[in-house]
């Protein structure tokens, strides 16, 4: 066996030599060959998954979860969601509620997808509407800021089920309506093949209120900048006038002091030569 795992180390190998073992019930052994079997795929879910479920097996509860924390620490796998929603799964089963929204916490920081969103609403929604709602309108914004209408459109889908769930939830049912989006059609232009492509994107009534509400924002702010400029031009106008009616009253008083000198001037009497 250890020759063939050494000179071939084929994954059809490794399932040969575990299931002949775990028939022996030679448990140990069985480990020693799931340990050597991801040394040499340490990236394929598959594998890491079928251990855990082995030690689930044998009621080794603590065993796979060291499993699954070791597989999700991982830098590359195959099949990641495999391995996440597996070990989720695998801490539900056993009533760990606060480490499964541990998972989930740490799943939406390194993929942020509407299914997890969706996902950890449903767990959620067993315990508290009030948490799932929450976990959705998270979402919802996520993808709104995004700009990933597809994923907002589907959240906004569940978030609508969420309240239909509810009995005598008429107001909710009517807002949540109230946000649904229009599909619409658009065509992009391929700057690879050159050839414009229709596509479906989706339009949301929240979004052209705000846009609507924005215009007016933006008119106003430009009406404003213009009374500002206005009100300015009005105050270097108004500086000017009363500049050139203080030089007017200036010159006015140095013509007339000037002409009184004159007067003065002509009026002396003018000496005779002894």
């Amino acid at each position: 066996m250890g020759q063939s795992i050494g000179l071939c180390p084929k994954p059809s190998v490794f399932n040969y030599y575990i299931d002949l073992e775990y028939h022996l019930m030679n448990l140990d052994r069985c480990r020693t060959l799931y340990q050597k079997f991801l040394e040499c795929y340490p990236s394929r879910c598959e594998v890491w998954v079928r251990y855990a479920e082995f030690e689930e097996e044998l009621e080794e509860n603590e065993r796979a979860s060291a499993i699954f924390e070791l597989a999700i620490g991982q830098e590359a796998l195959d099949t990641p969601e495999l391995v996440w929603k597996k070990y989720i799964d695998h801490e539900m089963h056993l009533g760990n509620r606060e480490k499964v929204e541990e998972l989930y916490e740490r799943l939406l920081q390194l993929a942020q997808h509407s299914k997890v969103f969706i996902s950890y609403a449903q767990f959620e929604s067993t315990i508290s509407m009030d948490k799932a709602r929450t976990i959705l309108e998270r979402g919802i914004t996520t993808f709104k800021e995004s700009g990933e209408n597809e994923m907002r459109h589907q959240l906004l889908l569940a978030l609508k089920g969420l309240e239909e769930s509810i009995e005598d939830n008429e107001e909710r049912i009517k807002k949540v309506n109230e946000r649904q989006a229009n599909k619409v059609k658009k065509v992009r232009h391929n700057d690879e093949t050159g050839i414009d492509e229709e596509y479906v994107d989706y339009v949301f009534p929240e979004d052209e209120a705000n846009s609507i509400q924005m215009k007016l924002l933006e008119n106003a702010k430009k009406w404003k900048n213009l009374r500002a400029a206005s009100n300015q031009e009005d105050s270097k106008r108004q500086k000017v006038e009363e500049r050139i009616d203080l030089d007017k009253e200036f010159y006015s008083s140095l013509l007339q002091q000037t002409a009184r000198n004159t007067k003065c001037h002509s009026l002396k009497p003018t000496p005779h030569p002894s």
